[in-house]
């Protein structure tokens, strides 16, 4: 029935998470934003929603993106993002979208547990150093 629906007034809704859609058995899945390399990563959850214009064949949509972590620079990761888009609709299911995607919102990357203790550290150091010049 929702199948017919989107035929019928172009509607639809996006989420990463299965139990949305009824499937709670599926894995939760995750939206990544990605370097070129690969090697910096944010990870999160979307849910949005979107419509196709049939006559003039435009896509509009909006969604929410939770940052839920990251790699490389981005470990530790928290934040919200939001998203909206409008593109052309080609009714060739052999044309992909291509289109301009508008994204704001912050995040912030949480310090690795190892930087954290090497501050620690030093302020340790810097502290026993500082008892040992005063005594002499």
């Amino acid at each position: 029935m929702k199948q017919i629906l989107l035929l019928a007034t172009g509607i639809f809704s996006v989420n990463t998470d299965p139990a949305a859609f009824n499937l709670s058995s599926q894995p939760l899945g995750t939206v990544i934003f990605s370097s070129e390399n690969g090697k910096n990563q944010l990870f999160g959850l979307q849910s949005g929603t979107g419509a196709i214009d049939f006559a003039n064949l435009t896509v509009t949509s909006s969604s929410t993106m939770t940052i839920i972590g990251g790699k490389g620079n981005f470990r530790g990761a928290s934040g919200t993002l939001t998203a909206s888009q409008f593109q052309p609709f080609s009714l060739d299911p052999g044309v992909a979208l291509q289109g301009q995607v508008i994204v704001t919102g912050s995040f912030e990357a949480v310090p690795e547990p190892l930087s954290i203790l090497g501050v620690g550290t030093a302020i340790g150091f810097g502290a026993v150093f500082k008892r040992q010049l005063k005594k002499r």
